[in-house]
């Protein structure tokens, strides 16, 4: 990208203002540590980890639990941990994401320190803004899936076979994470074809880095006495016999599926740019491309299974490396202040997003622990507890346990019908429902006590099992 003088003071401030924007969130975040319903399913299972529970035979989960048992680290040095400790350990991930992001723009792409600079302050305020600030899988995953993709880019280099072994390495890693981090190697597997003669043997030798990991945990399980088949249901998650099987992502529609992507499109405004610049710039359309195109373009495909925020997280980082391709070649000073006042819209749109949600984060934060309060005057702690509409954090705020950990775990409610539900409810157990489905459940009980809370200023019916 050529810069002049203005155009350098320009990206200077731009740098600068991405700089704040991250510390802002940051400091919100880490000052009223809101705790997400997804984040709360993950510490709850990593707590049964640490406890002694074996993954997947003893805690029911469609995920595979590599993110899950590093998400955990401090329950290593603790049976309680505050609440920051898991945060610290996924801003040291993102830390991690964003060094190697930096390393794969400086060894790739011909733009100068400034811009390289402002790509990796953009992917990390991006972590931040589409959720990764949560404790959730999918920083961890996309975190291997750039190891995966460094080294990939190394190997296109040097043609070392060893750093092919590695990239498998970390896919697998990636996949073990979170299954969606697999998709990373399509977009490989496809340049490989396309740009290489030996594509066999590197096609091969990627395979057996894969397999190492796989082959290590099924040592582990079969010790255990499970069967392969029974291993590889578990790792694609399809290990619980669910009733309904339609997942977190059901109620997820094409309305959400668009405005999601409208609030990802506003927030990385520069990425209108790459069409227009590969069909007016012929030296964009190289070999090299081919890469950048296709691991973008397949990164999308986790928005077939539903929408979410996070698993923009997905798809983020490998716009922005077609993005950074594309600048190398944007010459003449009018593309580069098109780009330029994209990237202004952008950060604009992004500093009042971040004033938005942070301006709620000390009343949300707060909400959160008067909730807490309220709910452990009637659910008291250990208690085994089925959560049906609000937040799944209060899984582990609560210190509740699951109504049955190696059938049920605590899983979201649309994985099983009510009936199931209440079959596996014993005397003592409790749920925590809203109005919408309390007929539901109280159809299917027989003796029960029914209490009225406020949870994060909506009500919800306590029904206890008696």
């Amino acid at each position: 990208m050529r810069i002049n003088n203005v155009l350098s003071k320009i990206i200077t401030f731009i740098n600068i203002l991405l700089l704040l924007l991250i510390v802002y969130n940051l400091f919100y975040f880490i000052k009223y540590p809101y705790l997400a319903t997804d984040s709360g399913f993950y510490l709850s299972v990593a707590r049964d980890i640490y406890q002694g529970s074996q993954y997947f035979t003893e805690i029911a989960s469609s995920y595979n639990p590599l993110a899950i048992i590093i998400i955990g680290l401090p329950y290593f040095f603790s049976d309680d941990p505050n609440t920051r400790l898991f945060l610290l350990v996924n801003f040291i991930v993102m830390i991690f994401s964003a060094k190697i992001f930096y390393n794969i723009l400086k060894e790739n792409f011909r733009n100068p320190k400034q811009i390289n600079f402002l790509f990796t302050a953009l992917f990390f305020l991006g972590y931040l803004i589409f959720e990764g600030k949560y404790v959730l899988l999918e920083p961890i995953s996309v975190l291997f899936q750039l190891f995966a993709f460094y080294y990939y880019l190394r190997s296109k280099a040097s043609q070392n076979l060893f750093c092919y072994l590695i990239v498998g390495f970390f896919i697998s890693l990636s996949f073990f994470s979170k299954q969606f981090g697999l998709f990373i190697i399509i977009p490989i597997l496809i340049d490989i074809l396309i740009t290489n003669k030996k594509w066999f043997k590197k096609c091969y030798v990627i395979t057996i880095g894969f397999s190492i990991p796989i082959a290590l945990l099924y040592m582990y399980y079969a010790y255990y006495g499970v069967s392969l088949e029974e291993y590889i249901m578990y790792i694609l998650g399809k290990g619980i016999e669910f009733d309904k099987g339609i997942g977190t992502g059901s109620t997820i529609g094409i309305i959400d599926l668009l405005l999601s992507f409208t609030y990802f499109t506003l927030f990385n405004f520069y990425i209108l740019l790459i069409p227009i610049a590969f069909f007016i710039l012929r030296e964009i359309r190289r070999k090299e491309s081919f890469i950048f195109i296709f691991s973008a373009l397949v990164s999308l495909s986790v928005l077939y299974f539903a929408s979410y925020f996070h698993y923009y997280l997905y798809i983020l980082p490998y716009f922005i490396l077609l993005t950074a391709y594309v600048s190398q070649f944007l010459k003449k000073q009018s593309h580069s202040i098109a780009f330029t006042v994209s990237l202004l819209l952008s950060c604009s749109l992004l500093s009042v997003y971040s004033y938005l949600t942070n301006n709620k984060a000390k009343d949300n934060y707060n909400n959160q622990n008067e909730s807490l309060i309220r709910l452990q005057n009637i659910i008291p702690e250990k208690s085994l507890v089925y959560i049906v509409d609000p937040s799944k954090a209060y899984y582990f705020l609560g210190k509740y346990n699951s109504i049955n950990p190696s059938k049920i775990g605590y899983c979201f409610p649309n994985y099983f019908y009510t009936k199931t539900i209440c079959d596996n409810l014993n005397k003592g157990n409790f749920i925590i429902v809203g109005p919408d489905r309390l007929n539901e459940y109280v159809k299917e009980l027989k003796i029960y006590n029914l209490s009225e809370i406020i949870i994060e200023n909506r009500k919800y019916t306590i029904i206890e099992v008696l």
